[in-house]
């Protein structure tokens, strides 16, 4: 694939072919008309696309096959809402369609494939990147003692790192308490938008300013485990011990 075409509009399609009955490849068009949120809404609109605290989706990427094929505005400022796909052969071939906020966080995905058939003819394909919800419901213990109470120190926050195993990079990364830093509760649950697909939860710490309370940093700490999935409009429930003489995590 030509990565100079990146962001540049095709101006027409249909002329992949020549032979009459069959060809060896042709353009293929990627649209994202919407966007499926975590609470099972749909929106048209980039500007809040995600229930995220970037609800922004800026960039669309596209893959095909695993392999990086280009990027595009998601409003379609540069010329429409769509990415073209030039050069695919027929068979089956697998997208990944992922929307980026400002700051390169990958807010929602959608992953499919589609059969391109011998025949000649250019094809249209419709994409609708979704999120869902990772839901932690966190506990406090005195090593492995239920801890009395069970409770957050009045006033903390949480730290944690989440990592997108499909884009290999920080879904969250959170390691200073800000405004945007989530509060420990006494519901004791963090419930976070993510784009679907499988991730790492890396670690979790109850941090008074920067003062460490609690933490949870090995596998041991997670239930079921520190990796999960997430699907289309669904919540993935885990449940985090943390450590009141626990170690930092990072």
């Amino acid at each position: 694939m030509n990565r100079l075409l990146a962001l540049v509009v095709v101006a027409s399609l249909g002329t992949g072919c020549i032979v009459s009955d069959t060809c060896e490849v042709r353009t293929v068009r990627i649209t994202w008309d919407s966007f499926l949120r975590a609470d099972g809404s749909t929106t048209s609109s980039c500007a809040v696309a995600s229930l995220g605290a970037s609800a922004e989706a800026e960039i669309i990427d596209v893959w095909i096959d695993g392999v990086y094929d280009g990027s595009a505005y998601c409003d379609g400022r540069d010329g429409g809402r769509f990415w073209d796909v030039f050069d695919v052969g027929p068979g089956r071939h697998n997208v990944t369609v992922e929307a980026r906020d400002v700051d390169d966080f990958i807010t929602l995905r959608d992953e499919f494939s589609f059969d391109a058939p011998d025949a000649c003819g250019d094809l249209q394909v419709d994409s609708q990147p979704a999120e869902g919800w990772v839901s932690v419901n966190y506990n406090f213990y005195d090593g492995a003692v239920l801890a009395n109470p069970n409770a957050c120190v009045t006033g903390s926050s949480l730290w944690l790192q989440i990592t997108d195993d499909i884009a290999e990079q920080p879904a969250y990364s959170i390691t200073s308490t800000t405004a945007g830093t989530p509060a420990c509760t006494a519901s004791r649950n963090l419930r976070l938008p993510l784009a679907i697909g499988d991730y790492t939860f890396d670690w979790l710490e109850e941090r008074s300013g920067s003062t460490l309370e609690s933490s949870a940093c090995t596998a041991q700490r997670f239930t079921p485990g520190k990796s999960f999935s997430v699907g289309r409009a669904a919540t993935t429930a885990m449940t985090v011990a943390l450590d009141t003489i626990g170690p930092a995590c990072h």
